[in-house]
């Protein structure tokens, strides 16, 4: 690589720099607050207050008896004519389908893109931030600090949003093996109540990371307005650009 090839990167680095910049800052001052007030919004409806934010769901399992009217209507038999073996499982039908708690699928899909949000948003600021941060030196390296706070806040958020989306796939992972044993053993009541109690364990959970969501929101647009001037410029004598 020549040098008119090494100064070209540098300038287009530099650009993507800038380019970052301003797009962070925009996000700093008026995407954050938007956000706030959005999710205050919401978090004020009365389907997302805590408690009582909760419509108590009923899980009914298929029966046999539906299933063996079905089979009988669709092959043409007489129960006569066949012989029910005792078991000690009932299936359900093949064609069956045990819906998901409307309540849970809902309250996710519309709080999804919410993390979805803040993931993106507390990426683009960490890149701007650690492009920031001067190279080591002797003397005053209080800005520094509070580049590293921030730092060390926005991987927390990060590890948030992470969480979030482990707990939905866990949440449907637990809940289908649980409905299938509901289905499998409808006669015991225990596995058709611990379907219920997840379902509302997950409500009540999800709409706490919510509570997280804003706090995340709040907390960052707190720390990070509140020392923008250090965060932006570190060390004014070399005004905090990154080096290559």
């Amino acid at each position: 690589m020549d040098l008119q090839e090494t100064a070209e990167t540098a300038t287009k680095a530099k650009d993507f720099h800038e380019k970052l910049k301003v797009e962070v800052e925009n996000i700093i001052f008026q995407t954050l607050p938007e956000r706030m007030v959005h999710l205050y919004e919401l978090l004020n409806m009365p389907e997302h207050r805590i408690p009582a934010n909760y419509i108590e769901y009923k899980f009914e399992a298929p029966s046999w008896s539906t299933t063996m009217d079905e089979n009988i209507e669709n092959n043409d038999i007489c129960a006569e004519e066949e012989e029910i073996p005792v078991r000690d499982t009932i299936p359900a039908p093949r064609t069956a389908v045990v819906p998901s708690n409307k309540n849970v699928t809902e309250i996710f899909e519309v709080f999804k893109p919410r993390f979805l949000q803040l993931a993106k948003d507390s990426l683009a600021i960490k890149m701007w931030l650690t492009l920031s941060v001067p190279k080591i030196e002797d003397g005053d390296n209080f800005g520094v600090s509070v580049q590293k706070n921030v730092l060390s806040v926005l991987q927390e958020v990060e590890e948030a949003t992470v969480s979030y989306f482990g707990k939905v796939t866990s949440y449907y992972d637990r809940r289908g093996k649980l409905v299938a044993k509901a289905v499998k053993y409808p006669f015991i009541e225990d596995y058709r109540v611990a379907v219920e109690e997840l379902d509302e364990k997950q409500y009540t959970e999800i709409t706490l990371c919510i509570h997280d969501i804003y706090f995340c929101y709040t907390l960052l647009y707190d720390v990070i307005v509140k020392n923008f001037e250090k965060i932006k410029n570190p060390r004014p004598s070399n005004g905090g650009s990154m080096t290559f």
